[in-house]
């Protein structure tokens, strides 16, 4: 799953979350991956372009080999480049984009560790939506812009969507 460059209260870490808690209701085995968290595993990985694809595609393949062994995946990173996510769309017999296409302005209001402030501050190289150009998905399988939706709108609309595919 994809969203647009902000780690905030309506955003994708959150919002995969509740998913992850929706999917376990209803009985199915999941893990939740999220950027933040597997970048503390892999403290090393830097954010030029080089080193984010393939980080991406490292997590792609993690993805892929817990759904090979019947985990459903809620991942909640930023895939800033349309490239790692086509790997990963490959790799992953049932990858869902999920897009949040919250306008940059709104995701840095929203922040609450100040990432968008230091990469504005020049703290932060390579930052996508201030630095580095952010390549909005070609086709997302679900666009959310979550300007003036509820982290559990937002939530809702994913469960919605892939309780057609469960």
């Amino acid at each position: 799953m994809s969203g647009l460059p902000g780690y905030q209260d309506q955003g994708k870490h959150r919002q995969q979350k509740i998913v992850a808690e929706e999917l376990k209701k209803i009985g199915l085995k999941h893990e939740h991956l999220d950027g933040e968290t597997i970048r503390e595993l892999l403290p090393k990985t830097g954010f030029s372009k080089h080193e984010v694809d393939e980080h991406i595609k490292r997590v792609g393949l993690l993805a892929s080999r817990l759904e090979n062994v019947g985990v459903f995946v809620v991942a909640s990173f930023i895939f800033p480049y349309q490239e790692s996510r086509d790997f990963v769309r490959k790799i992953c017999k049932n990858y869902v984009e999920v897009y949040l296409s919250t306008p940059v302005e709104v995701c840095a209001s929203r922040e609450k560790n100040n990432l968008f402030r230091r990469a504005r501050a020049g703290e932060i190289k390579n930052f996508p939506g201030v630095d580095v150009l952010y390549e909005a998905p070609k086709q997302p399988d679900l666009n959310i812009d979550t300007t003036h939706k509820t982290i559990h709108e937002s939530a809702d609309q994913i469960m919605r969507y892939l309780k057609k595919y469960l």
